[in-house]
């Protein structure tokens, strides 16, 4: 049994999939099953060819059948009723937004952390890291996210309801970096980010999400790489993110600023070394190479709606 065979059964046990996702039988976990995995990675840009199910590969495949009606869709739980906050050491801090599950609510999404505080209000996280999660809806981000022991503090969900899965007194695992981690809050933001997903979005009632890169100039880049068209934002999320970043910065002392790229439509990229050194909104793509999250919004204009905020 070669690596690539050991890593499938692992990831088969750990996230529930079976070979028959991708078109082979139930029990087949052979050299063929790789084959298999490795034309499903090839339809999208950005993946490693590999054979192998790595999460990234999940996500897309579980999304696949959810829309083929053969994976239930996990829509999230009913916003609760407690006032609009975020939670930091136990205490809420108001923010101005007026969709927000907070831990402790009985429609929470809660990612209880397995150490002690990292942060506190004298010294809280300098950084907004923001990332794409490639599901339908925030629960089966949540639901991935634990699957996999990882961890995220925020998911922003498509109906621009934030749902926040860890006190922010504790550190998230979710860039690839740890001092980023450690220096960092996170946010996961709602998209499919796949074109070939978006008939099948609205046909389920979901509003229509712009299609970036649409143009044929391609001018939304990660460095000197553009992608195909790919889906953006609902507005409704970015009016929820720029909410949550004028929170933080109220009571926290965020930066807003979004320090890396000069343009919102080119991504650069920082030093892995000098990543965790960055303050204020920053993209997921902006510190680790390979990603291209979260290409198609706009950080500065972010900063501006939530510099208005009321």
């Amino acid at each position: 049994m070669d690596r690539i065979e050991i890593l499938n059964q692992q990831s088969a046990a750990e996230l529930g999939w079976t070979p028959d996702w991708f078109g082979m039988e139930p029990g087949n976990c052979g050299a063929g099953l790789n084959e298999a995995i490795k034309a499903f990675q090839d339809q999208f840009e950005c993946i490693m060819v590999d054979g192998w199910c790595d999460l990234v590969t999940y996500r897309r495949i579980l999304l696949e059948r959810q829309l083929a009606g053969l994976e239930p869709i996990e829509e999230p739980p009913p916003v609760g009723t407690v006032k609009d906050c975020v939670l930091f050491g136990g205490k809420l801090f108001e923010i101005p937004w007026d969709r927000v599950v907070t831990p402790g609510e009985t429609s929470s999404l809660h990612l209880p952390p397995r150490r002690g505080p990292r942060f506190s209000l004298r010294k809280p996280a300098g950084m907004l890291l923001v990332h794409w999660d490639v599901t339908l809806s925030a629960r089966s981000t949540w639901s991935i996210l634990r699957k996999r022991g990882l961890s995220s503090h925020f998911v922003i969900n498509w109906d621009g309801t934030i749902y926040q899965l860890r006190d922010l007194a504790y550190y998230a695992v979710h860039s690839g970096i740890t001092k980023v981690n450690k220096a960092s809050w996170s946010v996961d933001m709602n998209c499919p980010v796949s074109k070939k997903w978006s008939r099948k979005l609205e046909k389920l009632g979901r509003p229509f999400r712009p299609v970036l890169n649409a143009d044929g100039a391609r001018q939304w880049r990660v460095g000197g790489w553009a992608p195909k068209p790919f889906l953006g934002m609902h507005s409704v999320q970015v009016e929820a993110l720029a909410a949550l970043a004028r929170g933080l910065s109220d009571h926290f002392g965020l930066t807003l600023e979004a320090p890396v790229s000069e343009s919102p439509r080119r991504l650069g990229r920082v030093k892995r070394s000098k990543a965790h050194k960055l303050r204020g909104l920053v993209h997921h793509a902006e510190v680790l190479g390979g990603k291209w999250d979260t290409l198609g919004v706009d950080l500065d204009r972010v900063c501006d709606i939530a510099k208005v905020a009321a």
